[in-house]
């Protein structure tokens, strides 16, 4: 239970401080986060070799299958961010035709007082999802502390 306490601990206050790192610090703190990848991969492949006794050709085969497993997922991370931009800019372009399609069929008043409410709507969704973040203690807030008066 204090390990569970202590990993949230940890996890809400990365997010706490991810919010306010700067583009620089965040490439910092991305490449401390790859180093210390590789030196758990290291000490792994450390301990698998004095537990399995491996041989130094077994060592290197396993560590170009790490390699190759490394390269695969960072072409994977990259392939994943491009599609997900793709997709970003096709719903962008959808929502586009629609609100144009939205403008020819609506009067110039309906039309205003539509986007008005779309607004408004968006603008829920989003407070909703904002709370429900921070009832979560998510990124976008966080649990209020127990000793705080509400």
């Amino acid at each position: 239970m204090i390990l569970s306490a202590a990993i949230f601990g940890a996890v809400f206050m990365f997010g706490q401080e991810r919010q306010k790192l700067t583009p620089e610090q965040r490439e910092a703190k991305k490449a401390e986060m790859v180093q210390k990848a590789k030196e758990r991969q290291q000490a792994h492949l450390e301990k698998m070799t004095t537990e399995l006794n491996l041989s130094k050709k077994q060592v290197e085969q396993i560590k170009a299958l790490q390699e190759k497993n490394n390269a695969e997922r960072e072409a994977n991370r990259a392939k994943m961010e491009e599609m997900r931009k793709q997709r970003q800019q096709e719903m962008q372009a959808k929502r586009d035709a629609h609100d144009a399609e939205m403008k020819k069929i609506l009067s110039p008043e309906q039309y205003d007082k539509w986007q008005k409410q779309r607004l408004e709507n968006m603008q829920k969704q989003r407070d909703a999802w904002k709370n429900k973040a921070m009832r979560k203690g998510g990124k976008q807030g966080g649990m209020k502390s127990q000793n705080t008066p509400q």
